[in-house]
């Protein structure tokens, strides 16, 4: 069971699931203090702190009036849950010193990469993230912001919007020698990697997008739309799946498979993610036969039903999730 010693100290925001199986960083921090008062914030400042007071009894964690029964709080090495109902992470924060002014100038207008990503860090405050691996560049923007005596990479918006989601935190551990050296959530893990110094960047370049980026800020209620919440399209989907999904022979083509994907506010489409289990909920591949079918039905025909207009003010995106029931390679049900 959990212990008031084991909470007590700052804890670093990783993410939080505004819905099952979809993240959401989460640049916040929490401050337990032993005097049982307690300070939740933002990372970069952007909105005031909250302070208020908590308590652990008998494992029933409580943040303001707010109270989390035993089981709706865990601790897991260094990373902390809170809640079922968009269940928040933290990790525990651990303060490198370091001075604002030299790490700033080392980082600025300069491009620094790993195997994977290259993140350019213009002297204007744009940021660019470019995957070597896909060749997709997105545009933000960059700051750098303070937590007690330690330094995190802000990284945030686009090109429109300079106030729209954030990208996981890092915090700047070491930079020296060509290297720069972070800690944060990489989507599926704490990691620390090292980002060489790829280039100096020359004052009139351009951070241009490539390929898809989203427009709006992750926690907007608007982008958590599902089907559940329009069941006027419940027949129709049912009709669509009907007419266009031909059922693939053979035994064993059972269980659940899962299709989401991201539609941007200017309708271009992210890469479509796929999970399948078996009737006994272990992660399992599906016939080729079926994906083919069910990702060509849910591109074209089903997303288009709930991506939001175009005109509504402001642009939104949309993540949009469907899971297919299957018995034998037939289509049974579908949520």
């Amino acid at each position: 069971m959990l212990t008031h010693k084991q909470l007590i100290g700052t804890w670093i925001g990783v993410h939080t699931e505004p819905d099952l199986g979809a993240f959401c960083p989460l640049p916040a921090y929490l401050h337990l203090s032993a005097d049982s008062t307690c300070q939740l914030g933002m990372v970069d400042e952007s909105e005031p702190p909250v302070t208020t007071t908590w308590a652990l009894q008998r494992g029933t964690l409580r943040l303001d009036t707010v109270h989390y029964a035993p089981g709706l709080v865990t601790l897991t090495g260094d990373l902390l849950r809170i809640g079922v109902q968009k269940p928040m992470t933290f990790r525990r924060f651990q303060n490198v010193p370091l001075d604002s002014f030299s790490t700033q100038k080392a980082l600025s207008g300069r491009a620094w990469q790993t195997d994977s990503l290259v993140v350019h860090l213009h002297v204007n405050g744009r940021a660019c993230l470019e995957h070597r691996t896909t060749g997709q560049r997105t545009v933000h923007n960059w700051s750098m912001a303070r937590q007690q005596q330690s330094l995190f990479l802000i990284i945030r918006g686009n090109a429109v919007n300079p106030k729209g989601s954030y990208t996981p935190l890092w915090q700047v551990i070491n930079v020296g020698n060509g290297q720069l050296r972070l800690t944060g959530w990489d989507g599926h893990t704490l990691v620390t990697p090292v980002f060489r110094l790829g280039r100096v960047l020359s004052a009139t370049e351009a951070c241009l997008p490539v390929g898809f980026q989203t427009c709006d800020y992750c926690f907007s209620t608007r982008r958590w739309t599902t089907v559940t919440d329009l069941p006027s399209k419940h027949d129709t989907i049912a009709q669509i799946l009907k007419q266009h999904y031909q059922p693939v022979g053979g035994m064993g083509q059972s269980g659940l498979l899962r299709l989401k994907c991201t539609v941007s506010c200017g309708g271009e489409y992210s890469l479509v993610t796929v999970y399948g289990v078996d009737e006994e909920y272990q992660e399992r591949a599906f016939a080729p036969a079926i994906i083919r079918q069910l990702l060509a039905i849910f591109r074209e025909r089903l997303a288009p039903l709930v991506v939001p207009p175009a005109t509504e003010s402001p642009p939104v995106d949309a993540d949009i999730q469907l899971t297919f029931r299957l018995k034998d390679g037939a289509l049974t049900d579908f949520f």
